[in-house]
Parts: structure tokens; C-alpha cells; sequence
């Protein structure tokens, strides 16, 4: 079962195969071409010298991938109410109302 996580801090990385990294409490996210995976247990040091190294990919296959738990994870992403758009009347809407409002009159 994949796990649902909230990621808001992700840095984008000049990487061909990954997007963007970002760390959480102990937790390395990693934005693949393919999908965001959680490393976990990846201590803060590990994640500053990722951050530093020239390539990306080959610090993941050299210093993470194989030495910590990985899980692929579904991102949430939540619109709160204030932001939905207004519902905009279809034209048949407009045209119904104005002709009822004109057959009130």
C-alpha cells in the first residue's frame, strides 16, 4: 500500500533523472521522472552532502539507494474551499433566467 504524504519544501535539482529532493524529520524525498519516493532514516547529513555532490543520481546510487528503506508515495494535494473557482453559468442558464425574468414582467 503506498503511503500518502504532504511534501511543500522540494528543491528543484539539475539531475536527467531526478526533478527535485527535500527533507523532512529524518526523511529524504526524492522527485524522480517516475514519482516521488520516501528514504527514511537518512540522517540531515547525508541529505546536505546530496545537495552539495555534482551528480545527483550517482550520490542516490552510492550513498542511498541500498542503505535505506525506500517507499513510493502518493502525493495529496488539497484545494481548500476558498480556492475553488466560482461556478460560471452555462449560456442555456443565463438565457433561461432572462427569459423568466422578462415573462415575470
Amino acid at each position: 500500500m503506498k503511503a500518502v504524504q504532504q511534501v511543500t519544501d522540494l528543491q528543484a535539482v539539475q539531475s536527467s533523472n531526478i526533478d527535485a529532493i527535500a527533507y523532512n524529520d529524518g526523511s529524504l524525498f526524492v522527485q524522480y521522472k517516475s514519482g516521488l519516493y520516501r528514504y527514511d532514516k537518512v540522517p540531515a547529513d547525508v541529505y546536505e552532502d546530496m545537495k552539495k555532490s555534482e551528480s545527483k543520481g550517482k550520490f542516490m546510487n552510492s550513498a542511498i539507494k541500498g542503505t535505506y528503506d525506500y517507499e513510493k508515495v502518493d502525493l495529496e494535494l488539497k484545494l481548500k474551499e476558498s480556492t475553488k473557482a466560482p461556478e460560471v453559468p452555462s449560456v442555456e442558464q443565463i438565457r433561461s433566467q432572462i427569459l423568466g425574468d422578462l415573462n415575470k414582467e
